[in-house]
């Protein structure tokens, strides 16, 4: 967590910021799932997709309701 934070920090145009894995999962979506607040901020600010969905159609949005974060879902939210 700490090492995408400021990998985010000093390039804020990174390519990985809408890098999906193999089952789908954005950069967004992890933090979004994990609460990671202050990076999925960080990820919002340099033009991620926040809607990008997964492969099952789940999106950083579902997951953060799904467990709980609203900081995460505000943020989100906030990002129109």
């Amino acid at each position: 967590h700490r090492d995408l934070h400021l990998s985010i920090r000093r390039q804020r145009q990174m390519c990985i910021r809408d890098t999906a894995n193999e089952g789908g999962e954005t950069p967004a979506f992890m933090a979004a799932g994990k609460g990671h607040a202050d990076c999925l901020r960080l990820l919002l600010e340099a033009g991620c997709d926040k809607d990008k969905a997964m492969q099952d159609g789940a999106t950083p949005a579902f997951i953060a309701a799904q467990n709980g974060h609203a900081d995460c879902l505000r943020l989100l939210e906030e990002a129109g």
